[in-house]
């Protein structure tokens, strides 16, 4: 009998484990649901709300209107570098049409003082500066392609230095956004702790203590673990000075308990063997 009522405490108590786990388990999931869903009450700060769109629409219209002048610059330098093909292709062509002429060429006297020759250089000659002509005017083009190019970066500076601004000010509002998050999370999450702290004062032998055994394990863990995902670089002094507050006030019950227990130990060890005699057998009565 004995060992049948030693067995139907310990199924009992198995039983009342796992109604109390269960529970917990099934509120700890509707509490990370829920907390979740809080980041959802607030919209979080974008960095196009600290944005100057005025400032960036305008800069970036100068920055087309460059880009259209570079686009033309390109397109003459595209030209001109045609017209450098031809002139060093008719410059080719004339200085080889010129040195084989005068190879061929038989003459009494010195070439230098030939006409037709000094004539032909000359000729020559003027392809060839107009040759250089078209190199220099592709590279002062180029020089003022590199001034638009100057100008843009100055336009695109002032654009970055607006989304620098923006993004400190987004990265600010991203702290206090965090923070309300937080706090609305604490101040769901706090109120259920302390109603388990009240369970474990008050209900620790009502018949149906694995039910507020299992609110009060989910409690402890809604604090202590489920904020965790969510505290922000502060949010663990919070928990820690929870804890230290707690740990103080459970310690101050327990200290009190056992000194309670420990007095009333002596005054029963003062009492007469037959009279505690007495007592344990109404006790097991």
């Amino acid at each position: 009998m004995e060992f049948n009522n030693k067995k139907l405490e310990k199924t009992s108590k198995l039983i009342n484990y796992v109604i109390a786990i269960v529970l917990c388990g099934f509120l700890i999931s509707l509490s990370s649901k829920f907390l979740d869903d809080i980041d959802q009450w607030k919209e979080r700060p974008m960095v196009e709300e600290f944005t100057d769109l005025s400032l960036r629409n305008e800069n970036n219209s100068e920055i087309a209107a460059l880009e259209e002048k570079i686009n033309l610059k390109r397109e003459k330098i595209s030209n001109l570098e045609k017209t450098v093909r031809i002139a060093n292709s008719n410059y080719s062509k004339a200085k080889e049409s010129y040195d084989n002429w005068l190879k061929a060429r038989k003459t009494v006297g010195s070439p230098n003082e030939d006409k037709e020759v000094i004539s032909r250089a000359n000729q020559l000659d003027e392809i060839y500066k107009t040759q250089q002509e078209w190199e220099l005017e592709i590279a002062r083009v180029n020089e003022d392609i590199q001034d638009l190019y100057n100008q843009q970066k100055e336009f695109y500076e002032v654009i970055q230095q607006d989304e620098q601004r923006a993004y400190e000010e987004q990265e600010k509002a991203y702290r206090k956004y965090n923070l309300k998050i937080f706090l609305i999370r604490l101040a769901v999450i706090l109120p259920l702790l302390l109603l388990g702290i009240f369970f474990i004062v008050k209900f620790r032998k009502h018949k149906y203590w694995p039910l507020f055994l299992g609110y009060i394990l989910f409690s402890f863990y809604a604090f202590f673990f489920g904020l965790v995902p969510y505290l922000p670089s502060y949010g663990g002094y919070i928990r820690y000075t929870v804890g230290i507050i707690l740990s103080i006030v459970f310690g101050i019950y327990a200290i009190n308990k056992i000194r309670a227990f420990m007095e009333r130990k002596k005054s029963e060890l003062k009492e007469s063997t037959r009279d505690r005699a007495k007592k344990v057998q109404t006790e097991t009565a």
